[in-house]
Order: C-alpha cells, then sequence, then structure tokens
C-alpha cells in the first residue's frame, strides 16, 4: 500500500480505539513526477483493516449527467459502506501468513428525489475481485493519476472502497440487477454545499464524503451512469488483530470474515448494521422504501414531505406506536423488532388520533 504523509489525521465516528496513523502538520510529501496529494501513513498490522462509513446528513447530490458533472439536484436519503481490507504488507506475506480475500460486509444507499417523489435504492451484493484494489480496500489513493478509478476526479485517499456487482431498486421494485458500481468514502472531492468538482489541489482532507456510482443501462434513466454523493459522514477504522471497546458485535462479525467462508452482502448477518426503512409522509400517500423485510431489529426513519404537519402509526404483531406529529421537512426515527406477519402503516394530522383519523394505509409484510 502506497502512502504519503498528510496534513491532516482522521474523524473518527466516536472511536474509543483506532489503528495508528502517523500525522504531522508540514507540508504534503510526493515522489517524483507526482501530484501532491493528502495520505495518512499507515502501518498495516495483523490479518487486516475493518473500514466503514455512514453518512450524518440527509442532504444528498445526485448527478444530471456523467459522474463527474457539476449539473446536480439535491435529494434526501443514507448511505452505508463496511469492508474489511485483508491484503498484507509484502513483509508479513512473505514469513508465510494467510491472505485472506477482501470481504465486504455492506454497501447500501438509499434516497429520494424530491421533484417526482421516486424513491431509489441501490445495493452492492458482493465484491469484483477484478475490479480496482481487488474489490475493497482501506486507506487507498484513487482517481487522478493512480489508475485507479477516474481520472475525471481529482487525485484523493480512500478511507473505505468496494467495488462490485449492485442492483437498483425504484420505489421498491428492482429494475436492474447485476451492474458494475461502487461506493467509496473519501477525502472532499466535492464542494460541500453545490458539490462542485474540485481539483486535486483543492481536495479538502478535513472532510469525508460518500460517493455512489453504478454504471450501466438503468431503465427511467437517459444517462448509463447513476451517481449520488453524501457531503459529510463519519469514519470507523479498526486493526482486527487488536482488542476494541467500540462495537464489538460488529467487530466479532469482522473478524469472522476474514475466516474461509464467504462474506455475504447485505443487512441482516448477525452483527451488521440494522436494516433501515426510509419512510415518506406525502400530501396525499405514504411511501416505503421496502415492502418486505426479515424479522429482527428495524430502523424506521420518517420523513415528512408534505406541506403540513403528519405524524406516522405502525400497528402490528407485538407493535402498536406511532410518532409526533412531525412539521415539514422533519424526521423521526423508530427502532423496533418487528415478528413475522403484517405490519400495517399509515399517517395521521391529529396530536391524539383515533382509528377515524388514520390516512394513506400501507403495510410492510416481515417473513
Amino acid at each position: 500500500m502506497k502512502l504519503t504523509r498528510c496534513i491532516t489525521g482522521l474523524l473518527m465516528a466516536g472511536a474509543m480505539a483506532a489503528p495508528a496513523l502517523a500525522q504531522d502538520t508540514g507540508t504534503t510529501t510526493t515522489t517524483e513526477g507526482q501530484r501532491p496529494f493528502n495520505a495518512p501513513v499507515v502501518t498495516p498490522m495483523g490479518q487486516g483493516w475493518y473500514g466503514a462509513a455512514s453518512t450524518t446528513t440527509q442532504t444528498a447530490h445526485l448527478s444530471r449527467g456523467a459522474p463527474w458533472s457539476n449539473e446536480l439536484m439535491s435529494v434526501q436519503g443514507v448511505a452505508r459502506l463496511a469492508a474489511i481490507d485483508a491484503d498484507l504488507n509484502p513483509g508479513m506475506a512473505a514469513a508465510g501468513t494467510t491472505v485472506t480475500a477482501d470481504r465486504l460486509v455492506t454497501g447500501v444507499a438509499q434516497w429520494m428525489v424530491p421533484e417526482d417523489g421516486t424513491l431509489w435504492e441501490v445495493r452492492l451484493t458482493g465484491l469484483n475481485p477484478m475490479a480496482p484494489l481487488g474489490g475493497a480496500g482501506v486507506m487507498q489513493v484513487v482517481h487522478g493519476e493512480t489508475g485507479i478509478g477516474s481520472d475525471r476526479f481529482p487525485r484523493s485517499l480512500a478511507y473505505v472502497a468496494v467495488y462490485g456487482p449492485m442492483d437498483v431498486y425504484r420505489n421498491g421494485e428492482r429494475i436492474a440487477t447485476g451492474l458494475q458500481g461502487h461506493i467509496l468514502a473519501t477525502q472532499g472531492i466535492r464542494e460541500p454545499q453545490m458539490g462542485r468538482l474540485l481539483e486535486t489541489a483543492s481536495v479538502r482532507p478535513q472532510d469525508i464524503q460518500i460517493h455512489v456510482l453504478v454504471e450501466g443501462e438503468i431503465p427511467g434513466r437517459e444517462e448509463d451512469s447513476l451517481y449520488v454523493f453524501w457531503p459529510q459522514a463519519t469514519l470507523d477504522l479498526r486493526n482486527l488483530s487488536q482488542p476494541v471497546a467500540l462495537l464489538p458485535e460488529e467487530i466479532r462479525t469482522a473478524q469472522s470474515f476474514l475466516q474461509p467462508a464467504a462474506a455475504v452482502a447485505g443487512f441482516r448477518a448477525p452483527g451488521l448494521p440494522t436494516p433501515l426503512v426510509i419512510v415518506s409522509l406525502r400530501e396525499r400517500f405514504l411511501a416505503r422504501s421496502f415492502a418486505q423485510v426479515t424479522p429482527g431489529e428495524v430502523e424506521l426513519r420518517v420523513m415528512n414531505e408534505s406541506s403540513v404537519p403528519r405524524g406516522f402509526y405502525i400497528q402490528g404483531p407485538g407493535i402498536d406506536q406511532r410518532t409526533r406529529l412531525l412539521g415539514p421537512g422533519e424526521t423521526e426515527t423508530l427502532r423496533l423488532t418487528l415478528m413475522p406477519g403484517t405490519y400495517r402503516l399509515a399517517s395521521f394530522l391529529v396530536a391524539t388520533p383515533t382509528q377515524e383519523d388514520y390516512m394513506h394505509w400501507d403495510t410492510i409484510v416481515v417473513q
């Protein structure tokens, strides 16, 4: 892993233990013939690095044209990726240490387009070992003149990167499958407010951004690509050979992926992030990102996309719960444990609704 020195450190997602990063406040150094870029020095230890990133703002930017275009529109959504870069440094490999393939823990993004109310989702369903970084990488320099990724994007440090086949969903219906794409958490390669693409010299090392790109023919899109990015995210890096105190269940899951058994992308493997269902309260209907989920803990993110205060109601096996009235543009998150069966969803307009006040009924099936 070729890394140079950096003028900045990493922001950690509440980490109680972090990998060893060598940092300083001096000038970035490069090898001859290379342009400057920002990259901390990282010494790999143990079997591999675990890296994860999650969005911290719902505001995202969707490209109307090519992925590197500055013609963007604002959308609302969330994204998360997590992977294990199991590549070892040459000295460890020469010592006879077994090198295990990179593993995907999860890769998913969901967003809603205000213009037409459509809800989009992309799910990374595996890793492509023939893709850049062998499918997954942690703390790798990409884009620019590196030969990794596109030279139309500025050279930057990818804190976490996953490449592989993706499924695309629109309003809960799968409309494309097996398209190649990637999800990256990088330094700030776009201006946060308007999303303008920056030059390499202007890359913002203090920012963490998530970028999602799907390539191929997608029904309903004139372009043969789908690109969206979030200007703010949190980052979690851990070395799997060292004890850590943060999120022990997820660490155990990550460690298990370093064994010969293949990792499975998605939400429901033990210790993986809680599945997220976005619920949008509209003027005349209620929209949800999934019509069906598997039993267990689920996070419902309820967004009032209408012009008046609205609340959300869910009723089914073991659950009879509602939110407060949410003002236009407000969001509330419910963490629920769903059992097999059918759950009824509704919205309401009064502070203390009765059965007659519920409207816009819909369902989620758990099986």
